[in-house]
C-alpha cells in the first residue's frame, strides 16, 4: 500500500454483468487505470467512489 492512498469502491460492467470492487489507489484515475489493467478495455467503468472501509 502506497503513502496516502486510499480505498475506492468501483462499479463496472463486464459481459453485461454489473459487479462492485473494492481497489487501493491514490486518485481515482489510478483506481480506473487498475481496474483497466486487470480486466482489460472491455469492461465498461461506471463509477469511482471514494469509500471509508473500516478493515
Amino acid at each position: 500500500m502506497q503513502c496516502g492512498a486510499k480505498y475506492f469502491l468501483v462499479t463496472l460492467k463486464i459481459n453485461g454483468e454489473i459487479k462492485t470492487k473494492h481497489v487501493t489507489a491514490r486518485t481515482q484515475i489510478a483506481a480506473r487505470k487498475t481496474v483497466r489493467s486487470h480486466y482489460g478495455d472491455s469492461a465498461e467503468i461506471i463509477s469511482v467512489k471514494e469509500n471509508m472501509r473500516s478493515e
